[in-house]
């Protein structure tokens, strides 16, 4: 996660599995204005030609979008009434790790990162605002969808 987002050298992006940005910070990486999904995997491409293996664009509102050598996709936001933001990338980040820990495919690891960030959002404070797993797989399961 390369927040904040600065000016990383060519070593970085070589020696980086995934790369999470947020909009923002894709466009301070990329030069490419993050403003729907199509800039958005053009900024995913651009990481990509960098030099890292996988990207995947936090885009708030407008869900996930994600790129790889064998996979790519988006991931549809949730529709919530956020109460707090403030973690909502760290929960994203944790459970986008544990998927992939768990050998989940990056599209599957993305959406139950996507359900864990939507939860984070529903609570204010951050380590306070981490959803249990349980609830994560009842999102999931629920098909509570945007």
């Amino acid at each position: 996660d390369p927040a904040p987002a600065g000016k990383l050298g060519p070593e970085v992006y070589r020696s980086t599995d995934i790369v999470t940005p947020n909009q923002v910070e894709a466009a301070m990486l990329t030069g490419v204005d993050v403003v729907d999904l199509r800039t958005a995997q053009e900024a995913a491409q651009a990481l990509r030609e960098k030099g890292a293996a996988t990207a995947v664009l936090k885009l708030g509102e407008r869900g996930v979008s994600y790129l790889s050598a064998t996979d790519s996709g988006h991931v549809d936001a949730y529709e919530i009434d956020a109460v707090d933001t403030i973690a909502a990338g760290d929960a994203f980040c944790a459970a986008l790790a544990v998927g992939l820990a768990e050998g989940r495919g990056l599209g599957d690891s993305v959406r139950f990162g996507a359900a864990a960030g939507a939860l984070a959002v529903t609570r204010a404070g951050a380590q306070e605002a981490m959803p249990h797993r349980d609830e994560v797989e009842r999102v999931l399961a629920s098909g509570w969808r945007s």
